[in-house]
């Protein structure tokens, strides 16, 4: 065959099925460095260790090789079945050209079996085609093939174009099964408050009757990018349920089976995080996935998730949403297909899709953290001469143990002074013993010795607490202390009667009666030594 805008150029496609390619296959005046991978399977994963390369057809020779990542949103969130590559160079000299995908490139999430070998024909002509992407919408929220409550609005992204806008071609509308069209939809550009690349549709009249219905926008519906480009026709389909999730009514949640999460769906004055937890055996993360929380009036990205293993590993993950959740509105927290997966079963398979909705509401409820009893020796309140090392101890456990994720995720102990500046950081010291208490010991580096008020941070998380199946992280706290003074090298005589006295080791007592060693500090600051036989 002939390539569009080509000449007289020879062009032979390759046929290739399940995955479509931007620029599509055909004859360009150049071969650029990107190009967009699209593929029918809803989920893909990536071996980064194979080789894909662009080969002169006529000589063999490699005239570039491609570095591939997932397609993301302004927000990082993924999109999982679609794929950017860039190439370290461009092909401008004329001639045939085959981009080789060997083998175990691609494989599919749900069953790990890889898709195979496949292959793309580009030829470059000095008349051919200009070579730009394909538009393309990258995904839409609400997301297709769900459940929701009414359909009434929909957010379009385009993340590869910085501008996306209504134009005045294009139809959009709503079918039901049989073909009947019961509803149009009309595009709001971002104008409206929502971001410079995405579209909103509104539909009239709301849809509210059960039933399956497909969304139609037409090509040319959008224009997109400074130039604008027509859009590609879009087909959406979704279930209309009258029980899906009111954001508005608290008894209905989404139902997500097998897993569990705290606080539960509801309404909130603010939320920052959250515990998941699972039926099975043994749950896996994968930590590449984007868990991402939308607006759901909007259907704009509000935040993002970060997810960790749990207290109780295996059973349970942790979740942190950045930023805290205190913004009125309606949220949707969605944990991507294949975010976790049974890794106690051999087949290790992935768990579907989870969504979590909550209202933040000035007037919602307030989710207290877990106050664990905690004392620190020296004493919090204590006046010090340094601070060198305390022991922790937690009263209502008979376990404490350093955190398995304190160097994964950087949890900190440190000394700050009045002004909030960090002066040292502690490390755990485990007790080497078979026998695990409830207390623990931390040294700092350097130790402290400059006069003035510090706050000594345990950050959340850095202790386990509780015997197994029923750990937890502790909460933050923070033990208070004073240096009095640099150092006590120099003794003067202090008033006994009116002196605070002190042991060696900091800690303030009512008097000297035990024998040791004692310092006396008088109102006036000066010290005096005493030896208790």
């Amino acid at each position: 065959m002939t390539g569009s805008g080509g000449g007289d150029v020879t062009f032979e496609p390759y046929e290739n099925s399940g995955v479509a390619i931007s620029p599509r296959q055909g004859v360009y005046n150049k071969i650029g460095e990107d190009f967009r991978l699209n593929f029918d399977y809803k989920s893909i994963g990536v071996n980064p260790a194979m080789l894909i390369r662009m080969v002169d057809d006529a000589t063999g020779a490699v005239c570039g090789t491609f570095s591939i990542d997932y397609t993301f949103t302004d927000d990082r969130l993924a999109v999982l079945n679609q794929f950017v590559l860039r190439s370290d160079r461009e092909v401008t000299a004329p001639g045939s050209y085959t981009l080789e995908f060997p083998d175990g490139t691609f494989y599919r999430s749900s069953d790990s079996e890889d898709i195979g070998a496949f292959k793309f024909r580009y030829v470059v002509s000095e008349d051919g085609l200009a070579f730009t992407p394909d538009p393309a919408y990258s995904f839409v929220y609400p997301s297709p093939e769900q459940s929701v409550r009414s359909l009434d609005r929909l957010t379009v992204t385009f993340p590869d174009y910085e501008k996306a806008a209504p134009s005045m071609n294009g139809n959009i509308k709503v079918t039901d099964t049989a073909g009947n069209t019961v509803a149009t939809g009309l595009a709001i550009s971002s104008k409206e408050g929502i971001g410079q690349n995405q579209v909103a549709v509104t539909f009239q009249p709301v849809i509210t009757a059960e039933g399956e219905y497909t969304v139609t926008m037409d090509a040319g519906t959008f224009s997109i990018g400074e130039s604008g480009v027509a859009s590609k026709e879009i087909q959406l389909r979704y279930m209309v349920k009258e029980k899906a999730f009111d954001p508005d009514d608290p008894e209905g949640p989404f139902d997500n089976r097998g897993v569990k999460i705290y606080p539960e769906q509801g309404r909130y004055k603010s939320l920052n995080t959250f515990t998941l937890t699972f039926d099975c055996e043994k749950t896996g993360i994968n930590f590449a996935k984007m868990v991402t929380v939308y607006n759901d009036e909007t259907g704009e990205i509000f935040g993002t998730c970060g997810v960790d293993y749990g207290a109780n590993f295996g059973k349970e993950v942790t979740a942190d949403v950045l930023p805290w959740m205190n913004v009125p509105g309606t949220y949707t927290i969605v944990f991507p297909q294949g975010t976790f997966y049974d890794f106690g079963s051999e087949a290790e398979p992935e768990m579907p899709v989870y969504k979590f909705r909550y209202v933040i509401d000035p007037d919602g409820a307030v989710v207290t953290p877990v106050t664990e009893n905690v004392t620190a020796d020296p004493k919090t309140g204590s006046t010090v001469n340094s601070i060198e090392s305390i022991r922790v101890t937690f009263p209502d456990y008979t376990r404490v143990e350093r955190s398995y994720i304190v160097d994964q995720l950087n949890m900190e102990i440190k000394v700050v002074d009045a002004s909030g500046q960090t002066v040292s950081e502690g490390s755990v010291v485990q007790d080497h013993t078979d026998v695990i208490t409830n207390s623990m010991q931390i040294n700092f580096d350097p130790v402290v010795k400059e006069k003035g008020d510090y706050d000594v941070i345990f950050a959340r998380r850095v202790f386990l607490l509780g015997e197994e199946g029923e750990k937890r992280f502790n909460e933050e706290f923070k033990p208070h202390y004073n240096i009095l003074q640099s150092s006590i090298e120099s003794i003067t005589g202090a008033d006994a009667a009116t002196a605070a006295i002190y042991t060696v080791q900091g800690v303030r007592v009512e008097n000297a009666a035990a024998p040791g060693v004692y310092i006396f500090v008088a109102p006036d600051g000066t010290t005096r030594k005493v030896v208790v036989r």
